[in-house]
């Protein structure tokens, strides 16, 4: 049983709340396979193909071989899907493998909150938090940098980096 949490969004002028959604997160099931494939298309597809010039077909088999959909969790906003999410602990890190919200909820601080929380999980086993972004999304390189990640390595489709435990920041 999962505890819903809340995102307050809030007026950058002037920090006033505008509104609040509740959101959560479940565990993922064989039958969201076809649910966590559309997400993908969805909110990364772009991305993919800019990055590895793959098509959706070949998106695809690398999807069904790869991603691994038991080991996500769907977040669901008010009730509706809104994404998924999949991090992983490690013994000398925490690693952020995938978070992608749909358009309709993206840029109302469920991402943020979603990925804030994964950072003080971290911060409670005192470990740093790592991920990765293609070169091909400067916009998510950006928004990670404001939640306090730093470049740790640049490879020819990825940049990885790392946010250091709470303790150590």
């Amino acid at each position: 049983q999962t505890t819903p949490r809340w995102v307050p969004r809030r007026d950058p002028s002037t920090t006033r709340i505008l509104d609040i959604h509740m959101f959560d997160l479940r565990p993922t099931t064989p039958d969201d396979t076809e649910l966590l494939w559309s997400i993908q298309c969805e909110t990364l597809s772009e991305y993919i193909t800019a990055e590895f010039g793959t098509d959706l077909a070949e998106q695809r088999v690398f999807f069904d071989e790869h991603f691994l959909v038991l080991s996500h969790q769907v977040i669901l906003v008010e009730g509706r899907v809104a994404g998924h999410l999949l991090y992983e602990t490690h013994d000398d890190h925490v690693y952020l493998a995938n978070i992608a919200l749909l358009p309709e909820f993206q840029r109302r601080e469920i991402g943020t909150t979603i990925v804030r929380m994964v950072i003080d999980e971290a911060a409670e086993s005192d470990l740093p938090l790592r991920l990765q972004v293609m070169t091909s999304n400067p916009d998510a390189k950006r928004w990670y940098e404001r939640l306090g990640f730093v470049v740790t390595g640049v490879g020819d489709h990825h940049i990885q980096m790392q946010r250091e435990s709470r303790r150590d920041s």
